[in-house]
């Protein structure tokens, strides 16, 4: 889930697969006139599945939400790990409008977590400590925090977030690895802790 650009070399390399909610019709009135990446054809089968009638409406953003609530279940994925090594993941249509609308307000709910706009995460649960620079020397976990240097550090924070893993990286390390030997803007303090706030909540 991204809401800016994933890769600087996208477009000239070719490397990564993107699957944009909107589109925009041409280069001249971009940000402009969008329209939905969601055929209409798949649209009107969600609809009719759930045979609703003629006032009722499926939207393209419940759609694409309850497709990222689907990818981020645990039961999904232990189901088609195998099949998901090999391909693209097959999205099931629910029978029920219900338990649709139910997974789709989890996978917005998701959405904002991951890219750490949530309300929620405007109270984060871990804090920034100490009476140094905001310079990050090294990156060290003891007891529940997580320490820049000798006199500042980030808490609490549980070992099970700090180990916390994607893609191979534990996040809260690398995102501190990505930035030693700088000093952290007061606007990253506030994003690394909207992050361990958000691997707490997942």
């Amino acid at each position: 889930m991204s809401d800016s650009l994933v890769d600087y070399n996208l477009f000239r390399r070719g490397g990564e697969m993107v699957f944009p909610l909107s589109l925009y019709s041409d280069i001249e009135h971009v940000f402009q006139e969008q329209t939905s990446n969601i055929k209409e054809e798949i649209i009107k089968k969600y609809k009719d599945r759930f045979s609703l009638n003629r006032d009722s409406s499926v939207q393209p953003t419940e759609v694409f939400y309850y497709i990222y609530g689907i990818l981020n279940s645990i039961k999904y994925r232990k189901k088609y790990e195998e099949f998901l090594k090999i391909d693209f993941p097959r999205i099931p249509i629910m029978n029920n409008y219900e338990v649709f609308l139910q997974i789709s307000g989890f996978g917005k709910e998701l959405a904002g977590l991951h890219l750490l706009k949530h309300e929620s995460l405007n109270l984060p649960s871990a804090k920034y400590f100490g009476n140094g620079t905001n310079h990050v020397d090294k990156i060290e976990y003891v007891t529940g925090n997580v320490q820049i240097n000798d006199l500042t550090y980030f808490g609490p924070i549980s070992g099970e977030v700090f180990q916390f893993t994607i893609g191979g990286y534990q996040v809260c390390h690398k995102w501190l690895k990505d930035r030693k030997g700088k000093e952290l803007t007061l606007e990253e303090v506030q994003t690394y802790c909207k992050i361990v706030t958000a691997l707490k909540r997942r």
